[in-house]
């Protein structure tokens, strides 16, 4: 018996089928309150990526009633898919987190959770590179100064906050069913 080893395709098309519709990868959805970045499809279902906390997890979609617009953004590698998905659910920019007179943070802010009582936020730390989270009880006279970050310093930044490796691994998973092959459309 032999076992076959699926890769990543080395270029992904732009848009891929399913049930007979054309999808853009990279489109984000909407369902259940939640944002869904779409990457491909199986015979029977999408797959997505969703935020969970402070980074994104795999999930399947099995209907939308939406067909998302391409993304801003040229998409040619699984690599490329995934950055992109990362900086459009978390948008990270350098930040300083300021209450009254004393600095509370400063670093990479990738995330944030805000209810009527509380503000979290996820903050990448490049010069002892760890990951913290800041929780505020008391938001009163709160300031958070928010630079961007270059795009090609952003990419290197998002390897380090985040687990690409581990989502191409979950991934992988689907490729035998034929995410980013059979479902490609276009070039």
């Amino acid at each position: 018996m032999s076992s076959t080893t699926f890769e990543f395709p080395q270029k992904i098309s732009h848009f891929f089928i399913y049930k007979n519709d054309m999808y853009p990868r990279g489109g984000v959805v909407r369902q259940d309150n939640k944002n869904i970045v779409l990457l491909g499809a199986t015979v029977n279902y999408m797959v997505g990526l969703s935020q969970v906390y402070n980074d994104l997890a795999v999930i399947k979609l099995t209907s939308t009633d939406h067909i998302p617009f391409l993304p801003n953004a040229e998409l040619s590698t699984v690599d490329d898919l995934l950055i992109y998905a990362y900086k459009l659910m978390f948008s990270p920019y350098y930040g300083e987190i300021i209450k009254g007179n004393k600095m509370l943070a400063v670093g990479v802010i990738f995330s944030k959770d805000v209810t009527d009582k509380r503000l979290t936020y996820w903050i990448y730390d490049t010069e002892n590179d760890e990951i913290r989270k800041i929780d505020l009880i008391k938001v009163d006279n709160l300031v958070v100064n928010y630079i961007p970050i270059p795009q090609d310093e952003l990419n290197k930044i998002i390897y380090k906050i985040f687990n690409i490796e581990g989502a191409k691994k979950t991934l992988k998973q689907y490729l035998e069913h034929g995410l980013f092959t059979l479902d490609s459309y276009g070039e």
